[in-house]
């Protein structure tokens, strides 16, 4: 492992802990749950670790983790951080620095994290509502991509609509219509803040009914025991090695600093 790894590996440590204690369930997820299977930790150019939990895990875990972690850990939420913009969590270490390019003009934490994902059910929601809120978000990041003529008329339609309203609100608004189906009983669930897409990130509730335990470095950590088909459904053929021109990190970063405080940087930055 290298040093942003060994980090990133105590946060889970420290996560698993707190899940152990409030009794809750979750899974390791994405290119985390590929490290599990095909490589007992790491995939050995990953730049980060995922896990999932149900919405209602996810939520109590909201509720009560925080006074529960270690003084140095943050549970950055849109609730717990106003300029904070995703609809999932992330447990940050505040005493080291993972700036990512998107969101570095952000006033938030940047220590290095984990992703903790929400699953919900999965209907046909209202995805014209979607877009527009996403435009509201895109337009806080730092991004380096073609604004199309599309993309304008969204923004406009967006900024008409939802203009005045805070990320927190926009977040809050995002929340409910994932959540709108969750009393009633289905059969696949999606993680809608997924990277994958919408068809990629769905998958049968039943899979994750029973967990399985797994090694991943040096601690034991929960799989759901239909973890090959959830895999496959995201990735195809995920024991296959990805082409060595694609065996790199997928965060764009500015700085990661394993021993300094992002608040450190900040500081200097207003300095300058």
């Amino acid at each position: 492992m290298n040093d942003l790894q060994k980090k990133e590996l105590e946060i889970l440590k420290e996560f698993i802990r707190v899940c152990d204690k409030l009794k809750l369930n979750y899974y390791m997820a994405g290119g985390s749950l590929i490290g599990v299977i095909r490589h007992k930790g790491f995939i050995p150019w990953d730049d980060d670790i995922d896990v999932c939990m149900l919405r209602k895990d996810y939520e109590e875990f909201l509720k009560k983790a925080q006074p529960l972690l270690k003084k140095n850990y943050f549970l950055q939420t849109y609730e717990t951080e106003p300029g904070y913009t995703g609809n999932f969590a992330k447990i940050r270490d505040s005493k080291t620095t993972f700036i990512e390019s998107s969101v570095k003009k952000h006033k938030i934490n940047h220590g290095i994290y984990i992703d903790i994902f929400p699953l919900d059910n999965r209907y046909k929601y209202n995805k014209i509502k979607l877009k527009l809120l996403d435009c509201q978000i895109y337009k806080t990041y730092t991004l380096d991509f073609k604004k199309t003529f599309k993309y304008r008329i969204k923004l406009l339609i967006s900024n008409m609509i939802y203009g005045r309203k805070t990320t927190s609100e926009i977040c809050r608004l995002k929340d409910r219509i994932f959540t709108k189906k969750n009393n009633i009983k289905m059969d696949k669930c999606i993680c809608y803040s997924g990277a994958w897409g919408i068809e990629k990130e769905t998958h049968y509730i039943s899979d994750f009914e029973d967990t399985i335990k797994k090694q991943f470095e040096d601690v034991i950590v929960t799989i759901p025991k239909g973890y090959d088909r959830v895999l496959k459904d995201t990735y195809g053929d995920y024991m296959q090695l990805p082409p060595i021109e694609k065996r790199k990190p997928h965060h764009y970063s500015e700085i990661i600093d394993t021993k300094k405080s992002y608040l450190k940087y900040i500081d200097e930055d207003k300095k300058q």
